[in-house]
């Protein structure tokens, strides 16, 4: 009897598993598969992949099973003939896009590789349609490769690889055409036993690492998930792959899941670096794109010998994980330890964003409608912005940011920025609290799909204030905006920008301009029209004179009272976009123009520049006419503290205590332009750089310039308060992204203006006001020097107390470091002075240094001099003859004391680097001489720039860490007269060719020198008491034409996102 017991126990327990899985739920999702290798109609690519389907219940939409042996596209086998079935040009109702291998079918010599139609069909479907993504290893042909590869966020290296158990050409494992490639190169394949195969697609080279070579360690290759594979897939795996796989590289915004491991001997380690191939090589590869993701599997996992012919049972892949071992079952382990696990986790992709699906996001489209039946969803009322939500109209205070066109490596006129950026640029802006953002000109269409994707899949969307760009150029040649031209050309940016936000609009291509089809409606989302742009004084002031008895406008929707030329003109352009919205669109929204103070309605008699308080653009004088029901006007205006120069000067406004009892210029001037507009204001830019250059000065500190990123942060939340306090209806802060194209009054000069882009420069605020950085920071200044891996040393020494020396650079940066002798190490600044000396040009130098009778060289080549003696006192001086600043401002300009006489060459003088704040002023209301100013910007800071360290500091030029011993030190490239480092072109001799002129080198020379307990030492060493030029290191680098760079939240950025959750 208890054996019947047991008997039934056993088996109750084996059908339950049986039981649960036909009591599970089945789901119906539409899954796309593509596989063009299918020789005689082998499907054992994909048998597993539709097993698995099975197993897990996923069901055709009319809850059928899938069939492997039809269900994909590619090629079947009927009756001994391939016949294609093609992958449909609309994937829109896919959920899941398998491609698992695109190869083609040799002996028919069948077409394989995606098409470019092909492509855009996934991508569109991945992208738009948000169906989630797989490509596996041999699917991306060449016609596809650089968009597909980019998309994927990975880089093709042009290596293949394949692990296997013997090398010996009897075995069957290494391929005929592999071991024909080896031949080739007059080399004999001798190979057996334990090893990897590399084989290069484009040159047909092949390099082998073997154990029995002494190349590979036993078991040699691995995957293996990393960190961020474990929390995506909450799983940890490691295990052996014996399949072809490819080399590849991530680019920055993609995720590495896995790796493959190859794990070599120090000889294997030196043929990978001949081929450039990295012992870690990345195996699975996620980037999110939009709503979902893609993954790129770099190998052929889905492949597996047999499966078994049962799936509904619970629990069966855990059984077979753990019983299927690798050498017991060589063509399984990998499909059950690894592929099974990781794919069912990716397939729960699908389920999650079908649960984002059915979360309500339609509250925020709520509109109401004018008498006239337009519709509308944001308004002014009184001084507040209101939007229309949850079916009631609620105050909005604006909290925000301006985004550009600018990203490394293009100017704005590119409209480079691509939708994967946007996309994460406004998950980052959503995360940051804010709730607007401002747009000045078109933006590429993916700007828009994103925006438009972003605000359907979120609960608190993001507004937009869209701008109309008018071009300045022929506003300021003309002076006259009625030039019919320039009227044409804005009525028709502006009415194509209305078509655009409603998605009905296709922009032809233009120089400098965005294009494209716009079919993405975001009209609910636009709360308000922002157009124009800073207007040029001098046009304003003329067209008052020109314009003096023209009649005050009186349009169908804007009037005009006391306005003058260029603001009835304003008033026109206004009234035109609002008709053409009504008649065409029935919408209408709030309408402001830019404005800025120069152009403000304020008179500022202590404005020493008489163009910055010569013309007003009084948004008084713009109303909208009696009777109209309509959402409003309101002004917006650009605001800084420290420019104009009557902001830091008229007392006022410096003895002005705001909110907190202190003295605040910013807030008095606010509370000024408050109390002069009848309209409620909005500060449509704010902002503070967090550059290295200065620019301006504040009389609180608010510099145009020389902050950290910590510093940026708090400073744009006083403002931010002030703004706030001052009544305004909120702030927009300048800018989301840094912008490396950007230039600045005192040092445009020293660049070249065609290469801006191509390279960051610290030095110019311009390219430093957002929240969001580029910079790669290669080298972190923290004394760790992990990230200086594989960058061999300049000099080395295993007597002096200084044992080596290394040189590397990035885009923004010359990096330097300084090993202390291991048993010397100790505070860097006890009794030592560190000198740095730099060979930038053939065309001038020195060999001494006026007050350091110790240091000389053989030949005049030293340029530049860094002087380093504790953290407190550091300095980078120039060669009197190499001074730009001397040269500019003495010589050519005149504007520096005569204290200072025109250099000549090799005198060893040396001087502080300098840039100049203003070129003296005269205050006009009281007469008072403001004389010439400029900083000493070749000071440099102590600190630590690791990003990730508490300690950190975003303006550290040095740190020395006395437990390493190590000393590393950043020279931004202008402090070097570098003009652009990715052309390698420097400044060329000053006083005979000008600034203008530009000198390509071919390198950089350095030497140190260095002081310990009073004894000089050297790199290169002395000899007869002088440093020998040939000796002194050279530092070359590639030139680049695609900067390298790397997205990352500045410390300012979370400041203000905990000032934004406060604000409602």
């Amino acid at each position: 009897m208890k054996f019947v017991k047991w008997i039934i126990l056993i088996g109750t327990l084996l059908l339950l598993p049986w039981l649960f899985w036909f009591m599970s739920d089945d789901k119906q999702r539409n899954i796309t598969v593509i596989n063009k290798t299918t020789p005689h109609g082998n499907i054992s690519e994909h048998q597993g992949f539709f097993w698995l389907l099975d197993y897990l219940k996923i069901n055709n939409e009319k809850n059928k099973k899938y069939n492997p042996s039809e269900d994909y596209y590619g090629y079947t086998f009927e009756d001994n003939e391939y016949i294609e079935k093609p992958l449909p040009t609309n994937l829109a109702g896919s959920d899941f896009i398998y491609v698992i291998d695109t190869y083609g079918v040799d002996e028919k010599d069948l077409k394989g590789g995606l098409t470019n139609e092909e492509w855009t069909s996934i991508q569109s479907a991945n992208e738009d349609k948000h169906a989630t993504l797989v490509v596996e290893y041999n699917s991306i042909s060449n016609n596809v490769r650089d968009k597909a590869s980019k998309y994927l966020g990975i880089k093709q290296t042009g290596w293949i690889a394949k692990y296997g158990k013997s090398l010996a050409l009897n075995d069957g494992e290494v391929p005929k055409w592999v071991v024909n490639a080896y031949e080739k190169n007059n080399k004999k394949w001798s190979f057996d036993g334990e090893g990897i195969i590399f084989y290069n697609e484009s040159s047909e080279e092949v390099e082998v690492l073997s154990v029995n070579e002494g190349t590979l360690q036993k078991h040699g290759l691995l995957f293996k998930t990393t960190q961020q594979g474990e929390e995506t897939f909450s799983i940890s795996k490691a295990s052996m792959y014996n399949g072809w796989f490819d080399i590849i590289d991530s680019e920055a915004d993609a995720k590495i899941l896995a790796e493959f491991e190859i794990d070599t001997t120090e000889k294997g380690k030196k043929i990978l670096q001949k081929i450039g191939i990295s012992s870690n090589s990345p195996a699975i590869v996620m980037k999110k794109q939009n709503a979902t993701n893609s993954y790129y599997i770099a190998g052929n996992f889905s492949t597996v010998e047999k499966i078994p012919g049962i799936y509904q049972y619970k629990g069966f892949t855990k059984i077979r994980e753990m019983l299927t071992v690798d050498f017991l079952f060589p063509g399984e382990s990998f499909y059950w330890q690894v592929y099974v696990p990781i794919m069912t986790s990716i397939l729960k992709d699908i389920e999650s964003f079908e649960q984002e699906k059915m979360v309500d996001k339609t509250q925020t489209l709520s509109t109401v409608k004018t008498k006239e039946g337009l519709t509308y969803n944001s308004r002014i009322s009184k001084d507040k912005f209101e939007v229309y939500r949850n079916n009631k109209w609620e105050t909005m205070t604006i909290k925000g940011v301006n985004l550009g066109m600018g990203k490394p490596g293009a100017f704005p006129g590119e409209a480079a920025i691509t939708r994967e950026e946007y996309a994460r640029w406004l998950e980052y802006i959503g995360e940051m609290n804010a709730n607007t953002i401002r747009v000045y000109t078109l933006h590429p269409p993916a700007f828009y799909k994103a925006l438009k994707h972003y605000n359907e899949t979120h609960e608190k969307p993001i507004y937009v204030f869209h701008g109309v760009w008018i071009d300045e150029g022929p506003l300021e040649e003309t002076l006259d905006a009625y030039t019919p031209e320039i009227t044409e050309t804005f009525q028709k940016e502006y009415k194509q920008m209305v078509d655009v936000i409603h998605g009905i609009a296709e922009v032809s291509e233009k120089v400098g301009h965005a294009h494209g089809t716009y079919d993405s409606d975001i009209s609910p989302y636009v709360i308000g029209w922002m157009i124009g742009i800073e207007w040029y004084p001098l046009m304003v002031d003329n067209m008052k004179t020109v314009y003096a008895n023209l009649p005050q406008f009186d349009g169908s929707y804007i009037k005009t009272d006391q306005a003058e030329g260029f603001e009835i003109w304003l008033a026109e352009q206004m009234d035109t976009l609002m008709k053409y919205e009504a008649e065409v669109y029935s919408w209408t929204r709030p309408m402001s123009f830019t404005n800025w103070v120069s152009t403000d309605n304020l008179n500022q008699p202590a404005e020493p520049l008489e163009k910055e308080d010569m013309a007003s653009v009084d948004p008084n004088h713009i109303k909208i006419k009696e009777g109209q029901d309509l959402p409003g006007l309101f002004a917006s205006y650009h605001v800084y503290p420290y420019y104009p120069d009557f902001l830091n000067l008229e007392e006022k406004y410096t003895e002005y205590i705001d909110h907190r009892g202190n003295k605040n210029n910013y807030a008095g001037y606010l509370h000024d332009l408050k109390a002069s507009h009848s309209m409620p204001i909005l500060i449509s830019e704010f902002g503070i750089p967090a550059s290295r250059g200065i620019t301006h000065l504040n009389p609180f500190g608010w510099n145009q310039g020389g902050h950290s990123e910590k510093e940026q942060g708090e400073i744009l939340v006083s403002l931010y308060e002030d703004i706030l306090e001052e009544g305004m209806m909120g702030g927009l802060i300048f800018t989301w992204q840094d912008e490396w194209f950007k230039r600045t009054w005192n040092t445009m000069d020293l660049d070249d203006p065609n290469r801006r882009p191509f390279w960051s420069n610290l030095q110019t605020n311009e390219q430093n006001f957002g929240l969001l950085s580029f910079n790669t920071l290669k080298i972190k200044l923290d004394g760790n020097s992990d990230d200086w891996k594989g960058i061999e040393p300049v000099y080395q020494s295993s007597e002096e107390p200084i044992q080596s020396a290394f040189i590397t650079h990035d885009e923004a940066y010359l990096y330097i470091r300084l090993d202390q002798k291991s048993s010397k190490k100790g505070d860097w600044f006890d009794q030592n002075e560190v000198n740095i000396l730099f060979d930038v040009t053939p065309k001038s130098g020195t060999d001494v240094i006026e007050g350091q009778p110790s240091i000389q060289l053989d030949r005049p080549v030293i340029d530049f001099w860094a002087n380093i003696q504790s953290k407190e006192k550091a300095n980078l001086y120039v060669d009197a003859y190499y001074d730009s600043f001397l040269y500019q401002y003495g010589h050519v300009l005149q504007m520096i004391p005569e204290s200072e006489p025109i250099p000549t060459k090799s005198t060893g003088v040396f001087n502080p680097i300098r840039y100049a704040l203003n070129k003296g002023l005269v205050r006009p209301d009281t007469g008072k001489e403001l004389p010439f100013e400029s900083y000493e910007t070749g000071k440099l800071q102590y600190g630590n720039s690791n990003s990730s360290a508490k300690d950190y500091y975003s303006l550290a030029d040095y740190y020395a860490d006395p437990k390493t011993g190590v000393l590393e030190m950043r020279i931004p490239w202008l402090l070097l007269n570098v003009k652009d480092p990715s052309s390698k072109i420097v400044l060329s001799d000053l006083y005979k060719d000008g600034l203008e002129t530009n000198l390509e080198i071919e390198d950089l020379g350095v030497a140190f020198t260095f002081r310990k307990n009073g004894k000089l030492h050297t790199f290169p060493k002395m000899k007869d008491g002088v440093i020998p030029f040939k000796s002194v290191a050279r530092y070359n680098w590639d030139k680049w034409e695609a900067p390298q760079s790397k997205e990352r939240l500045k410390k300012s950025y979370y400041i203000l996102q905990d000032k934004f959750k406060e604000v409602n």
